[in-house]
């Protein structure tokens, strides 16, 4: 799976951390690939923000590892799913995406329960609390596609 923003800084690498986490909690880490791109990165190479660092250490998990790239560096086929934080990120992906991938597209929004707003608000611009506030959102959404995922996988071992 492929969780897609803009800078690929706070939301899709917030989200890919604790997808990763959740997967490694069920022990199907080798089982599903996981990573995040951005559809304008203007710093390929970045370290994810240092809010959103801090804010996913303090609830154990590690994404110190992460540097921001580009979508056109992806090697796309080998994601079965691209999963989109926003409208303004999804309008961009199908312009730059070949045609055929436009099937992988989906909203990472439609796994939060009861549904609801398709835009994943980017805490960028403001406090770190919203980077709180982002991770709280994010919860029950990464729980509702590591939910699909072990339904889809069966069980581990």
């Amino acid at each position: 799976m492929l969780v897609v923003c803009a800078a690929n800084l706070c939301r899709s690498p917030m989200a890919e951390g604790m997808l990763r986490q959740g997967l490694r909690a069920r022990g199907l880490q080798r089982q599903f690939t996981v990573a995040s791109a951005g559809t304008h990165v203007q710093s390929v190479g970045r370290r994810a923000d240092q809010r959103a660092l801090r804010v996913m250490a303090e609830r154990g998990v590690d994404i110190s590892r992460h540097r921001a790239r580009p979508i056109k560096k992806v090697r796309i086929e080998r994601f079965e799913r691209i999963l989109v934080v926003d409208r303004a990120t999804m309008e961009s992906l199908r312009k730059q995406l070949p045609g055929e991938f436009a099937a992988r597209l989906g909203w990472l929004m439609d796994y939060a329960p009861g549904g609801g707003d398709v835009n994943l608000a980017d805490p960028y611009f403001g406090p770190e609390s919203g980077f709180r506030a982002l991770y709280r959102q994010l919860e029950p959404v990464i729980a509702g596609v590591l939910d699909e995922w072990c339904r889809d996988a069966g069980p581990a071992g």
